[in-house]
């Protein structure tokens, strides 16, 4: 028991890998030029990359939350996760539009990645049942 406190007390480097990948591939997605993305008509026309952007969000977010819950910090940094994965994409539009080649910044996409961090939130809840510490 003294153990489970010890640890809930330090976060672990281990619970951060996940994380820190995904935001590494997040980022490096952004940043590529739009002229080396291939274009399909028929995928342009149902605006598959608003889902490829809440697919990714929503794993960065949960990824996060998991890492979170397991190093016991989860109280003092949930709603921190949420604010930094929906600032983070609107900071990765508005760069895409301005230093990458071919790409603009798209506020539906910005939109996209906001609901991909509340369904993180909303799985991660639906997975766990409850926030720890609560009732």
């Amino acid at each position: 028991m003294y153990q489970a406190k010890v640890s809930a007390q330090r976060p672990r480097l281990r619970h951060a890998v996940v994380p820190v990948f995904v935001a590494f591939l997040v980022g490096a997605l952004h940043a590529l030029p739009g002229d080396e993305i291939a274009h399909a008509s028929w995928l342009d026309a149902l605006q598959a990359d608003k889902f490829i952007h809440l697919g990714l969000f929503a794993v960065l977010a949960h990824s996060m939350l998991v890492g979170l819950g397991k190093s016991g910090m989860m109280e003092r940094g949930r709603w921190f996760v949420l604010a930094g994965c929906v600032l983070s994409g609107l900071l990765l539009e508005w760069m895409q539009g301005a230093f990458c080649a071919g790409r603009y910044a798209d506020g539906w996409d910005v939109l996209a990645d906001a609901l991909g961090v509340g369904v993180a939130w909303l799985s991660f809840r639906w997975v766990y049942r409850v926030w720890p510490g609560e009732g």
